[in-house]
């Protein structure tokens, strides 16, 4: 996962992102695109 890394954005306006919140953004897109999600309409059913 750290040569993943590098292909996020090193920050925005707002500063430099830490390497935590690059590796989130990657847990975060892997989620998305393998369906490992729930709507929020699921959600508030529990």
């Amino acid at each position: 996962m750290n040569s993943c890394i590098k292909l996020v954005p090193s920050g925005d306006d707002e500063g430099e992102y830490t390497k935590e919140f690059k590796a989130s953004l990657l847990q975060a897109i892997s989620d998305v695109r393998y369906g490992r999600i729930h709507s929020f309409n699921e959600i508030k059913k529990i």
